[in-house]
């Protein structure tokens, strides 16, 4: 049984759709509506459908702390770092 969906849209959206509709050679601007909303339904489909994972605490800790494990170079090895030591003002 089909239903029908009385819409409201703005002009501009649907000269864009009814672009979309000759350009893609669909009969009219409500196949491509029932067509984009048959494909957002089928997406939201597979999304419910994928397992979430659930992000913990330390997820989220270790995600931040891995931001910053390179922000600033160490010494290589066999390269001692080098100490600068503070001018001495001049009078």
């Amino acid at each position: 049984m089909r239903k029908r969906v009385n819409l409201s849209m703005s002009e501009e959206m649907y000269n864009d759709l009814q672009r979309i509709a000759k350009e893609y050679h669909f009969k009219n601007v409500c196949e491509v509506a029932v067509t984009l909303l048959g494909l957002f339904l089928k997406q939201n489909h597979k999304a419910e459908d994928t397992p979430k994972e659930e992000e913990t605490d330390e997820d989220t800790i270790r995600e931040m702390f891995s931001a910053f494990e390179s922000w600033e170079p160490t010494p290589q090895a066999g390269h001692a770092p080098r100490i600068h030591r503070p001018r001495k003002p001049k009078m």
